[in-house]
């Protein structure tokens, strides 16, 4: 018997190996495929949206920086929000608004390293009271780098729906941010811990 002759006579042929899927099978494979993008989707939208705990991060570094310039050039240096609330910057006590800023120290809320934070803004109370609509001094530092007594709420919030997104307390004498749960229950950054 002939190897070609056992090939042609046996059910398994070459031509019979070779078939496509059914009906059933891709139907099977299309809501499979359905169920995983429903579950990707919305999460992959949520990984656009800006996380506040780098920006909380980025204010204390500004606050230890004005009180290691403070005790450096041996002045009093104060960290002020602008009046958009968009904005924060150092500045010596004596300077006059965002153009006596120190270099490098305007972050502006939507540009450069802060993009993803366009329309997004800074809402402030300090002592528990809202200051009026002009430059806010958040912290003051004397020429011996101490920061004054006040407690300053800081709150992020969508300018647009006026919806908080976080919300953090500085608190007197500190340099540091601590996080605070939002009036809906839930906290600001998951961890409600202080830092």
């Amino acid at each position: 018997m002939s190897g070609s002759h056992r090939l042609a006579n046996h059910p398994t042929s070459g031509a019979q190996r070779m078939r496509g899927f059914t009906l059933v099978e891709l139907l099977i494979v299309a809501v499979v495929l359905a169920v995983l993008a429903a579950i990707v989707v919305p999460t992959l939208g949520n990984a656009t949206a800006p996380l506040p705990r780098p920006l909380a991060d980025l204010i204390e570094h500004d606050l230890r920086r004005a009180r290691i310039e403070s005790i450096g050039q041996v002045r009093e240096m104060l960290v002020v929000v602008g009046r958009e609330r968009d904005r924060w910057w150092i500045q010596t006590a004596d300077a006059a608004g965002a153009q006596g800023a120190l270099p490098n120290s305007v972050r502006i809320l939507g540009r450069g390293t802060l993009a993803p934070f366009e329309g997004l803004a800074l809402e402030l109370r300090v002592d528990g009271a809202t200051p009026p609509s002009a430059d806010a001094v958040i912290a003051a530092y004397t020429a011996q780098g101490v920061r004054d007594n006040r407690t300053v709420d800081v709150t992020l919030v969508h300018q647009a729906a006026d919806e908080p997104v976080a919300r953090w307390r500085i608190a007197p004498q500190r340099s540091r941010l601590q996080d605070i749960e939002l009036s809906t229950g839930s906290s600001s950054m998951g961890s409600g811990s202080t830092r």
